[in-house]
């Protein structure tokens, strides 16, 4: 039940859609893109922490720039924590075959795929 195949989870599908839709909320709020604000709350969280963000089209690497100048307020980036804190998001990150393959990568408490 709440299944299609794969064994994806529909139930799980619809809860993280809502984390991303608040998300793109606090983004729209802040005044700029969700990869922007996603860049600001991990400059924010100190200099210990450098985002990498992956791109190949320039007007995204101008976009993930633009990041360095958001100024996030303390109630944001509390938002931002309490919305994406361990275990919000629910399901494994990547389906059982992928997961097998994957040594690396795995966070304190994190569900996993399961055979």
């Amino acid at each position: 039940e709440g299944l299609i195949e794969g064994g994806f989870n529909l139930r799980a599908l619809a809860h993280n859609l809502a984390l991303a839709d608040r998300f793109f909320a606090l983004a729209e709020e802040a005044g700029c893109t969700p990869g922007q604000l996603s860049l600001a709350w991990l400059l924010a969280k100190g200099d210990h922490i450098v985002p990498i963000p992956g791109t190949r089209r320039v007007e995204r690497v101008e976009e993930n720039l633009g990041a360095a100048s958001i100024a996030l307020p303390p109630k944001t980036i509390a938002q931002i924590d309490e919305l994406f804190a361990p275990g919000a998001v629910r399901d494994p990150r990547y389906p059982t075959g992928a997961q097998a393959q994957i040594d690396t990568e795995t966070l304190p408490d994190e569900e996993l795929a399961k055979a």
